[in-house]
């Protein structure tokens, strides 16, 4: 508007439901950013902050960050994770690309995942990056998904 020093401004309303999910479930998957600011966040002993970008070179490490909630606890009080991250290629629906995949055991019912994925090998184009989370202790999997694309600087 004119006078002010905005450039634009929507003003919307959205009801957020209660999340109050007794079963297995993940949050959104977030691209994260390493960063050297004084507001950002410290995973794993790397100083990070969320990322706008979906577009990313294939010469740099991905960092993505995804929490999954309401883990079942064994008679021992024990919590174990099967995770995989995987490309699928969109334009072509080629087979899904592994790009890592992991173990976690523990005792929290809700865990934070911090993924370093090496996409050096993959090829320039449009991908999905899919992470799977599999709850050992009644064999349930879950998917989060979030489009993403690499170029070759």
């Amino acid at each position: 508007p004119l006078g002010t020093n905005l450039l634009g401004n929507v003003k919307a309303s959205k009801k957020i439901p209660a999340f109050d999910q007794k079963e297995l479930a993940l949050s959104d998957l977030q691209f994260l950013i390493p960063s050297i600011g004084r507001s950002n966040v410290e995973i794993e002993g790397m100083k990070v902050e969320p990322s706008p970008l979906w577009i990313y070179p294939s010469t740099k490490p991905v960092y993505a960050y995804i929490h999954v909630y309401n883990l079942v606890k064994d008679d021992t009080g024990k919590t174990a994770i099967r995770v995989q991250a995987s490309l699928q290629e969109i334009d072509s629906g080629g087979p899904l690309i592994i790009i890592k995949e992991l173990e976690k055991h523990g005792t929290e019912q809700f865990y934070p995942l911090f993924l370093v994925l090496d996409v050096s090998k993959v090829d320039p184009g449009n991908y999905m990056l899919v992470v799977s989370v599999t709850d050992r202790k009644i064999i349930k999997t879950i998917r989060a998904s979030r489009p993403v694309r690499f170029y070759r600087p």
